[in-house]
């Protein structure tokens, strides 16, 4: 599975992602889902600001008033393979003086040896939540409902690199 966009805009959670059908062609899919996810997913979505916040000084002064509500994300391209991510972008808003609520969006920021820390460390928490979230294990409902299920957070590989950043799907985890 390979995530293109997370978004989380007034309670709604929207994913874009392609993933490889039986017939081995890539298939585009969207899901948009007002379930309440579990913290793990909302913490991870939440910290993107940080990104912000550690790449752009501006607003270094201005934490509290940003809110992050989509990211993008770019995969392939110069010196990349690909499937591998190469890159990404944020957007939200921003409150000014006024109390006004401004756009904000990002250009697309190359991930490179410097940014690695950065992707590791608040980029691949959402990839992963998401999938967990697309697959159904980490929707609410799925709390409850089977026991001995093992947490598959805890399955997930801890990748050495953000151009590994493709998890595996949960067909994979369980031996499929």
């Amino acid at each position: 599975m390979k995530l293109s966009v997370v978004r989380f805009r007034n309670g709604c959670w929207a994913f874009g992602y392609s993933k490889e059908s039986q017939s081995g062609e890539n298939e585009a899919f969207t899901l948009s889902s007002r379930d309440k996810s579990r913290p793990e997913m909302i913490d991870a979505f939440l910290a993107l600001k940080e990104v912000l916040v550690e790449c752009f000084s501006v607003f270094k002064f201005a934490q509290k008033m940003v809110v992050v509500h989509t990211l993008r994300l770019k995969y392939g391209g110069n010196g990349f393979e690909s499937d591998e991510l190469s890159g990404f972008k944020l957007l939200g808003y921003v409150a000014n003086r006024e109390n006004d609520m401004c756009k904000i969006e990002s250009d697309m920021i190359t991930l490179s040896k410097d940014k690695e820390e950065l992707a590791n460390k608040y980029i691949l928490p959402v990839l992963r939540e998401s999938e967990l979230y697309i697959s159904g294990h980490r929707a609410q409902q799925q709390l409850f409902e089977d026991e001995s299920l093992n947490d598959d957070a805890d399955e997930i590989e801890e990748y050495p690199s953000y151009t590994q950043a493709v998890a595996k799907s949960h067909d994979e985890y369980q031996g499929a």
